[in-house]
């Protein structure tokens, strides 16, 4: 995501313990996972930001996005944030 957000050289170091104010607010297009259909519908119900994203209970993200578009959005949240907590 760093690399994307630094184009066009394409490098951009986040510093330890900067995960989270880097990554939160992000708009929902950077999440792996979120096409344009699925931004659409994050947008109609006020989420732009990842950090918006974050903090939707998995309920809730079932019922916007279907249960299989958000468990690849939910996973990808995840995933950022495991590897963070394991730092």
């Amino acid at each position: 995501m760093a690399s994307a957000v630094a184009k066009p050289d394409g490098l951009l170091l986040v510093p330890p313990d900067g995960e989270l104010e880097f990554l939160h607010p992000l708009p929902v297009e950077r999440l792996w996972g979120v096409g344009p259909v699925t931004a659409r519908k994050l947008h109609e119900r006020g989420i732009a930001t990842v950090r918006q994203v974050a903090l939707l209970p998995e309920g809730a993200l079932q019922s916007m996005l279907g249960a299989v578009v958000s468990l690849v959005t939910i996973l990808s949240i995840r995933a950022i944030l495991l590897t963070i907590a394991r730092r």
